[in-house]
């Protein structure tokens, strides 16, 4: 990032979201790009890009998409509510343009969504079985796409739909597919889909083995559940800034408050438990007894200061005033023991961040090495890394979620306006 000019122009930031886009094709990952154009330029600033992989393909992305957070080429936002889908925004490191992945391992969009494709039923029929990003058949392709139509409801009419039903049409009748292109001309001609065009549609899949598998509402079920109790409001109201020891997102909140203190509202997040009397109590009868300091104190409390937390955390939601709270680290921090030293690690009762615990946005400030030792010397690099690590894989594969990686590697006030673009974007 520019350590003078934070926005920077727009041929250069669509360039370097671009060369992430090449890289990610040519990755160690397997991917199916279930349509469009190949992945480039013209996906910056547009609709999703839709993948097909595994779980460990998924993980796998993510983990590359983090370093290059941390080499400062983007910033990067993970979101998902269904363990089938992961939506991976790579944000360019200004702050003002993105791509945005959607990345399924189970794609619930046959028979109405009643039923279920994975990468493992497609990959015998995948046309580029040694690339990263892969292709089905078209008309493997364009069945899948008019399942999709009829799944999400899309109108038929739209530019878009139009548009890729036309190449769909084309392509079918290039490959020997003539009664399919007929049928999807059909289709964009009437701009509806009947049961003869769909039946024809799901006869051509169920010869290849691509029929799907159900049932959902099981896992549906158990997913809506988790969602309900463990997300955050639609509408963010909170977002939690952390990050290690000396990271700079304290300065970075307080930059943001002092420019527009009628939007962001600062609090320490340590008071979601510190201000409760049960810990003053123990602070003042219990800690002296077991000579600690109060960060020592605080690790041994960790599982009653996470619940007393969680609770505190529910209430602000619910009696927050109007504008954006930003919250000095997340409550999962309070699982995090030995911070300060080579080794930081979640206390053996991080399994309580599974039940409890509002998951509202999380921004994590990551700042390189070198920087971090000159602004404060309270952890050791490979503390820093082994931190870093912990709450990137914490919050990146847990479901729901909401997480950001902020690359903090330019000016305070730079990194403040790029900073504030970000909010903007959860918001």
């Amino acid at each position: 990032m520019s350590e003078t000019t934070p926005e920077l122009p727009v041929t250069c930031a669509i360039d370097g979201l671009a060369a992430l886009l090449a890289e990610l094709g040519q990755g160690p990952w397997r991917f199916i790009q279930l349509r469009g154009a190949p992945l480039g330029a013209q996906d910056v600033d547009a609709g999703d890009v839709d993948f097909l992989g595994t779980r460990a393909s998924v993980n796998a992305l993510l983990g590359a998409a983090f370093a290059w957070v941390r080499e400062g080429r983007c910033h990067l936002r993970v979101r998902s509510r269904d363990p089938n889908k992961t939506v991976l925004i790579l944000i360019s490191p200004d702050g003002g343009h993105a791509v945005s992945l959607d990345l399924w391992v189970g794609l619930w969009q046959l028979d109405g969504g009643k039923a279920c494709l994975r990468y493992e039923q497609c990959e015998h029929l995948l046309t580029t079985p040694e690339a990263a990003i892969r292709r089905l058949p078209v008309a493997v392709e364009a069945c899948l796409y008019v399942h999709h139509l009829v799944t999400k409801k899309k109108v038929l009419a739209s530019e878009r739909v139009q548009a890729r039903l036309a190449g769909y049409v084309a392509a079918c009748a290039d490959s020997g597919e003539a009664e399919l292109a007929q049928a999807l001309g059909r289709i964009a001609e009437a701009r509806h889909i009947d049961a003869g065009d769909l039946a024809l549609c799901n006869g051509h899949l169920g010869r290849l083995g691509l029929a799907g598998s159900g049932p959902r509402w099981p896992g549906k079920l158990a997913a809506e559940l988790r969602a309900a109790w463990l997300d955050a409001p639609r509408k963010t109201r909170c977002v939690a800034i952390m990050g290690c020891d000396g990271s700079g997102k304290t300065s970075l909140a307080r930059e943001l408050q002092k420019q527009a203190p009628s939007t962001y509202f600062l609090y320490t997040g340590k008071h979601l438990y510190r201000k409760s009397l049960l810990y003053k109590l123990a602070t003042i009868f219990i800690r002296p007894l077991l000579f600690q300091p109060r960060e020592q104190f605080d690790e041994t409390l960790a599982p009653w200061n996470y619940l007393r937390a969680s609770i505190a955390l529910q209430l602000k939601l619910w009696f927050s005033r109007s504008g954006m709270i930003l919250m000095d680290r997340s409550i999962v921090d309070f699982l995090v023991v030995a911070r300060k030293t080579d080794r930081p690690r979640f206390h053996r009762a991080r399994w309580l961040a599974a039940l409890f615990g509002r998951r509202i946005a999380s921004v994590h400030v990551v700042v390189p090495e070198d920087s971090l030792q000159e602004r404060k010397q309270e952890m050791t690099r490979p503390g820093h890394a082994e931190y870093d690590r912990l709450m990137f894989e914490h919050f990146s594969q847990r479901v729901p979620t909401d997480y950001c990686a902020f690359y903090n590697g330019a000016s305070l006030e730079d990194s403040r306006q790029v900073l504030g673009r970000l909010l903007t974007r959860l918001a």
